[in-house]
């Protein structure tokens, strides 16, 4: 009998210990290594990938994508549709850091405040099918007319101006992310730019916030949080540093990454695993005040084809203007639309300037080391086949891709259009087009000679291979840390 017992106790023993062994991930610290230096953790006003990253731990909207891909309710307990009208009930148990319960006041604030054009949301565009939303947008109704209401403490409703089949996953992104009207309030203008003007709702929350001599953000695991969404590991650090992100993984300094497409082929050289997902294009944007035969010339004077030498990595020229992850299948070619033709260019451009005085254009971009040589390869071609000297210069921050439409006459610039959440319908919502199907959209956008898809590019993510769940982590080229599972 006593060596039964025995026996019983070594094997529950067994099991228990077995049992934290498997479970040791939970006390993990995951090192991030970020391409930049985010400058506000404002889900509002986020716009770099970097950015984004960590708003996704801290904040916790109506819908989230699982560990399958799937979007499912995450603040939200469940939602019913109705026509156009979504109404969602908010977790009762959902509540905010400091304790404050999780209210539908919490996201009519936010909604509100991130379609109300003095905000300068990046992206705004993101919520035009709520009703309203666009004409408050443009400066014609005030932001209570948006059609997001309160029903009660728990009870959300949205009214949509149109049918939009991929609403829940622009719920998914930032700018849907609640917002305490109280706490930003208390911050007087510094919301989302320190440790003391945060207040998170989720899997994680801010510990430390260091800018000035070494740049750190750490995040302990909100142990009051309540969802399927619990964080996996007990701490995360971000950090960014001027070494190579590839270098620092693989010397396991940090345990992931984001790296440049410079990084990409010494990133495959170290054996470190990679996912990338193509999610942007790069377009060439001409000023619509430039004379109609002046914007014909300068793109149809572009060789797409003479790009390819400029890009790296897994980066392509673009023959249309959707990026791969959008998965749509057969699109018709941009070429059908403006196609590259040098001598009718040349041509176009001699009428240009026979009623107009020369333009003197400075060809602007936004974006790294590639875009710039895609800049000076096209300025370079502009030289030599039109006779026209170009100036380059590079734009550093650009608030939102919509505003190139509101920039100053004359503005010649090469910037990127990201598919903030594999939505198609909410890709060309950047571009203020509903309703359309992707060829009617691409036909409307390109035969009014001010856009010209040029490549695409990746996001890429490195890791060592003791960092589970990243391939199922991530959506829309950025992962949930949430559900990452640090083995070591």
């Amino acid at each position: 009998m006593i060596k039964k017992t025995l026996s019983v106790f070594i094997v529950l023993i067994m099991c228990l210990s077995l049992s934290a062994c498997n479970e040791s991930y939970k006390d993990a610290y995951i090192y991030f290594e970020l391409n930049s230096i985010p400058s506000t953790l404002d889900p509002q006003l986020v716009s770099t990938k970097d950015e984004i990253t960590a708003v996704r731990c801290l904040f916790d909207g109506l819908m989230r994508y699982d560990s399958e891909g799937k979007c499912v309710p995450s603040a939200a307990e469940s939602y019913e549709k109705n026509g156009l009208s979504y109404t969602f009930i908010i977790k009762e148990d959902a509540a905010w850091k400091n304790g404050q319960e999780l209210t539908s006041d919490d996201f009519v604030f936010a909604f509100r405040r991130a379609i109300d054009p003095k905000t300068k949301a990046p992206f705004s565009t993101l919520l035009y099918s709520i009703k309203n939303a666009k004409s408050i947008a443009k400066g014609e109704l005030s932001p209570d007319n948006l059609g997001v209401y309160s029903l009660g403490e728990k009870i959300l409703k949205i009214e949509l101006e149109y049918e939009d089949s991929e609403f829940l996953n622009t719920l998914t992104t930032p700018i849907t992310m609640p917002c305490n009207e109280e706490f930003f309030e208390s911050c007087k203008g510094k919301y989302g730019l320190n440790i003391d003007a945060l207040l998170c709702n989720g899997s994680y929350y801010v510990r430390k916030w260091y800018n000035e001599d070494k740049f750190l953000i750490r995040l302990a695991k909100n142990l009051d949080f309540k969802g399927p969404f619990e964080a996996n590991s007990m701490r995360v650090y971000f950090t960014c540093t001027d070494s190579d992100n590839s270098e620092a993984v693989s010397k396991y300094n940090s345990d992931l990454a984001y790296i440049s497409e410079e990084s990409y082929n010494n990133a495959k050289d170290l054996n470190l695993g990679i996912i990338n997902e193509e999610n942007s294009c790069y377009m060439l944007y001409v000023d619509n005040d430039l004379p109609q035969e002046l914007r014909q010339a300068l793109l149809k004077s572009v060789d797409i084809k003479n790009l390819a030498s400029s890009l790296n990595g897994t980066d392509r020229t673009a023959n249309h203007i959707y990026p791969g992850s959008l998965n749509l299948g057969e699109i018709h070619k941009a070429s059908d639309i403006i196609s590259y033709n040098l001598e009718e260019a040349q041509n176009l451009y001699n009428q240009a300037l026979k009623s107009n005085e020369s333009p003197n254009i400075t060809l602007k971009f936004y974006g790294d080391k590639t875009t710039e040589d895609v800049s000076k390869t096209i300025a370079a071609h502009w030289q030599k086949n039109l006779g026209e000297f170009i100036n380059i210069e590079k734009v550093n921050t650009l608030s939102s891709a919509e505003n190139i439409f509101d920039l100053s006459q004359n503005t010649v610039l090469i910037l990127p259009f990201y598919t903030s959440c594999g939505s198609w319908s909410t890709y060309l919502s950047q571009f203020g087009i509903t309703n359309m199907t992707p060829n009617e959209a691409q036909t409307q956008l390109l035969s009014n000679y001010t856009l010209l898809p040029l490549y695409f590019s990746n996001s890429y993510i490195i890791a060592n291979d003791y960092i589970k769940n990243l391939d199922t982590s991530v959506s829309y080229g950025i992962p949930d840390i949430a559900l990452l599972i640090k083995e070591e």
